[in-house]
């Protein structure tokens, strides 16, 4: 996960020569060294998933495939993760493609100041409360992100835990995995449900965070929930739990 706090803006133009246009000026928008969009002006923000990077030889939108995110909000939060695909869709799964940024994160999250931050330098950006809400399916596919290992769907993980795990940082294996399934369980029980809650550290709420140690000949340490009491809150990094409303106080 990278969390975006300070952005940064560059003027550029690309060459639209071929195109038989005038070159833009289009601003790029970096955080850490990480290109999140090539440009702020061209990008079609009303559009999810968002192709954060138009062709640089006419501006259009889906010229070229690749470099979608998909983008909603969740709490004073906003979160950049992986278009929604149908899991049976093989073209959109080609043409769909997360950009780099996704691809090496998991997860891009950005404050509500940061975010409207973009909107009152380009309004073509949504501001925060306008974006849709993040539902348990986007939860979902931030969570797996977060995981040394992949799998392609969110079913697959608990029989892959029951068959890699060898413990927690304090619990035993069958009671890691009882609350891997109770957190598998709510997420799957209604994907398209949004979500209401806030992303906080774990450190503000005395939650403790559990790492789940695998068998995978890698030495895969995965930091998967925190424990609040015998609540497990899911993990999105060592830094940010998701928490939902019902147990926020």
């Amino acid at each position: 996960m990278l969390t975006c706090h300070d952005l940064e803006y560059t003027s550029w133009s690309p060459d639209f020569s071929s195109s038989g246009q005038r070159n833009p000026h289009w601003t790029k928008v970096t955080c850490a060294g990480v290109v999140l969009t090539t440009s702020l002006e061209w990008t079609e923000w009303a559009e999810n998933p968002i192709q954060v990077f138009p062709c640089e030889e006419c501006g259009h939108d889906g010229c070229e495939p690749g470099g979608y995110v998909h983008v909603s909000r969740l709490g004073d939060h906003v979160l950049w993760s992986r278009p929604l695909l149908d899991e049976d869709d093989e073209w959109g799964r080609e043409e769909y493609t997360p950009p780099d940024s996704i691809r090496e994160h998991g997860v891009l999250v950005f404050s509500r100041e940061v975010w409207n931050g973009l909107h009152e330098r380009r309004g073509r950006v949504p501001p925060q409360a306008a974006l849709v809400p993040a539902t348990r399916r986007v939860l979902a596919d931030c969570w797996r992100a977060s995981a040394p290992f992949r799998t392609e769907r969110l079913d697959e993980m608990l029989p892959f835990l029951r068959e890699r795990l060898d413990c927690g940082d304090s619990l035993a294996p069958d009671e890691a995995l009882r609350l891997s399934s109770r957190l598998i369980e709510w997420l799957m029980e209604a994907p398209d449900a949004p979500v209401v809650g806030e992303l906080r550290a774990p450190s503000t709420l005395g939650a403790v965070l559990e790492t789940l140690q695998l068998d995978g000949g890698r030495g895969w340490r995965w930091p998967a929930f925190a424990l609040r009491g015998d609540e497990p809150l899911l993990a999105l990094s060592r830094e940010v739990v998701f928490v939902p409303d019902t147990s926020l106080g």
